[in-house]
C-alpha cells in the first residue's frame, strides 16, 4: 500500500464526513486543510499563515478528501467531502510534537505544532496527537515534517 500520506483515510478508525461549500478560486489538493472563510457567505477557504490565530471550532476547520480547483467559480458553488471532527486523520508535523499533545495549525496553515493552556482557552486547538502514522507501538514523539495520525476536535 506504501506510506500514508495527509489526506487518506486511517485504517480502522472512525472518522466523519461533511459536505462543504468552497469558495470561488480555491485551489486545493487532498490532505490540505479548509477553515471557513471570515466572510462566512464566501464558504471555506485554503488554511492560510493567519488561520493559526483563528477561533478555529468556529471556523470549522476540515482536511479535503479530493483535489479542489474553484477557480473562475462563484462562491459555494462547489460541494466536496471533507472529513471533520472527531475523525481521525492522518496530517504533517511541523515541529516536534510529545506523543499525546494537544495540537494547533502552524503559521503555513497545513501543519500542526504542540499547543498551550492558552492556545486551548483562544480556540486555537484543533485536536490531539496520536501517533506516528507508522507507529505500530504509538507513544513516539513526532518530528518536523513526521506523518502522523491526528484526532480532530477538542474532546
Amino acid at each position: 500500500m506504501g506510506d500514508p500520506r495527509a489526506g487518506q483515510i486511517v485504517d480502522n478508525i472512525f472518522v466523519s464526513i461533511q459536505q462543504i461549500q468552497i469558495a470561488g478560486d480555491v485551489v486545493a489538493s487532498a490532505g490540505d486543510w479548509l477553515i471557513l472563510s471570515s466572510t462566512p457567505s464566501e464558504g471555506h477557504v485554503l488554511a492560510s499563515a493567519t488561520s493559526d490565530g483563528s477561533d478555529l471550532a468556529a471556523r470549522n476547520l476540515v482536511q479535503t478528501r479530493v483535489d479542489i480547483d474553484t477557480t473562475g467559480l462563484t462562491d459555494r458553488a462547489t460541494v466536496v467531502e471533507c472529513l471533520a471532527a472527531p475523525s481521525y486523520v492522518y496530517a504533517v508535523a511541523g515541529g516536534a510534537i510529545p506523543a499525546g499533545a494537544i495540537v494547533k495549525l502552524d503559521t503555513t496553515g497545513q501543519k500542526f505544532l504542540v499547543a498551550s493552556a492558552t492556545d486551548l482557552a483562544a480556540g486555537y486547538v484543533v485536536g490531539r496527537f496520536s501517533r506516528l502514522s507508522t507507529d505500530s507501538a504509538g507513544n513516539n514523539d513526532a518530528v518536523d515534517t513526521d506523518i502522523i495520525i491526528l484526532k480532530l476536535g477538542v474532546n
